[in-house]
């Protein structure tokens, strides 16, 4: 699971769009999913993964925010996944889950990235579409995934 999801996080990652000089993407979809349906374990593989891949390869005055952010978003799913086991697998969990992963992503940015003023000029512009697209695809990955089984 890890190293699936690991590679959609990264996909997620690569479809991003550079904003002010830094990356509004989809890897939550892949790293919060990972988390809310393999548990802590799986969410931290993959979170750690993202976190890497995004340090590495594009770091810019975001990297070091956005190579934690993924680490706490699987995480944060893990603890859903450990906390609700049935209900962890909703829909509705995953959007809400998803849109929490994002506010959590940008307060990270907020706390870590500088110059502040960039980091905060980024974050009033992608804050909304970002929550927006990353919630909805948690809720639809997950929405998927229950269907297969």
């Amino acid at each position: 699971m890890i190293i699936v999801f690991g590679v959609f996080s990264m996909a997620g990652t690569y479809s991003g769009v550079s904003i002010h000089g830094a990356m509004a993407n989809t890897s939550a979809i892949g790293t919060v999913s990972a988390g809310l349906l393999g548990g802590p374990l799986v969410g931290l593989g993959v979170g750690t993964i993202t976190g890497l891949h995004f340090y590495i390869f594009y770091g810019g005055f975001t990297g070091l925010a956005c190579a934690v952010s993924p680490i706490i978003q699987g995480l944060l799913g893990g603890l859903v996944y450990w906390l609700a086991r049935e209900k962890a697998c909703d829909w509705k969990v995953g959007i809400g889950l998803g849109v929490i992963a994002q506010i959590l992503e940008m307060i990270i940015i907020l706390m870590l990235a500088r110059p502040f003023v960039e980091a905060w000029n980024f974050i009033r512009v992608i804050a909304m579409p970002m929550m927006t697209f990353n919630g909805l695809g948690v809720g639809l990955s997950i929405n998927c995934q229950n269907s297969l089984y």
